[in-house]
């Protein structure tokens, strides 16, 4: 079970192995810009977590001065 695994690896990365440098920035390019584009979608949405832990506020009122 495990001998077709690395077939079908080689079958997957045979057409790539004899490409010009330029094939490979693109490939390159398009991988960063992907990344790119997943990363500011990821960074686009609201992203909340409503947290429950108790706040005490300590300042001397002597000092306080309200805005």
């Amino acid at each position: 079970m495990a001998a077709p695994a690395p077939r079908l690896w080689l079958r997957f990365l045979r057409p790539l192995a004899a490409q010009e440098p330029s094939f490979y920035r693109v490939v390159v390019a398009c991988f960063l810009i992907a990344g790119t584009l997943w990363m500011l979608r990821g960074l686009n949405k609201v992203h909340v977590a409503p947290l429950r832990y108790p706040i005490a506020w300590r300042y001397n009122r002597q000092r306080y001065h309200p805005a």
